[in-house]
């Protein structure tokens, strides 16, 4: 463990406010054997990624500012829903 009981742990953590965690999950992850380990969230496609190409095109060429790509890019694509 950690140098004390889980209630000593609790009782001085809840004097001393370092934590915003409920007691439930503090509790967890003192008794967990390790660390815990975050999951990645999958990747979800992006609504930008038909105009990667083109974004990145640009941007090699020194254009950064994105009102100027999303003008460009609705110019380009004026009846495209994905850019609303």
């Amino acid at each position: 463990m950690f140098g004390g009981s889980v209630k000593e742990i609790l009782r001085l953590d809840v004097q001393d406010l370092r934590t915003r965690f409920s007691r439930n999950t503090e509790r967890k992850y003192l008794r967990s054997p390790s660390f815990p380990r975050y999951k990645s969230c999958p990747c979800r496609p992006s609504k930008l990624d038909p105009f990667k190409p083109c974004l990145q095109q640009r941007m090699a060429k020194g254009v950064f500012s994105s009102s100027r790509l999303w003008h460009e890019l609705q110019a380009f694509w004026p009846d495209d829903k994905i850019l609303g």
